[in-house]
């Protein structure tokens, strides 16, 4: 079951110490995802490490105003 809310979450570089800002509806799936390479934008950053989670928005434009 797809979640109804989208979630801002913020990884750490470990490769280069930045830090990256994303949103998904599924935080785990997107987690695993960058973990394992298969996100661009953190690709080349390996490792990374999860910082945190902010709350949960209604839509992608809410969001995304962290990014």
């Amino acid at each position: 079951m797809k979640c109804k809310f989208y979630y801002t979450y913020v990884l750490l570089s470990l490769k280069d110490n930045k830090q990256y800002i994303g949103s998904t509806r599924n935080l785990k799936e997107r987690l695993s995802k960058h973990k394992s390479g298969q996100v661009i934008a953190t690709k080349y950053r390996l490792p990374v490490e999860f910082l945190l989670t902010s709350l949960a928005f209604e839509t992608k434009s809410k969001s995304s105003f962290m990014d």
